[in-house]
């Protein structure tokens, strides 16, 4: 079976999210006994991280619009 390129582009932006999680130590290893705890951190991180990447964008935009 040959694999297309949109699957890699797929699998390397879900592989990249993975990493960007386990910078939270606290994900990394679960300490919490209870799942939905450790759910609340894991959308705690994805929030952070989704701020992250809109301040990023906005500060490209930004400078782009500068040197015009």
């Amino acid at each position: 079976m040959l694999a297309h390129k949109d699957d890699y582009r797929q699998r390397y932006t879900v592989e990249r999210t993975f990493a960007c999680l386990g910078a939270f130590r606290r994900l990394l290893i679960r300490w919490e006994r209870l799942a939905g705890v450790y759910q609340g951190f894991i959308a705690f991180a994805l929030m952070v991280l989704s701020v992250r990447v809109a301040a990023r964008s906005n500060s490209a935009n930004s400078e782009q619009g500068a040197t015009r």
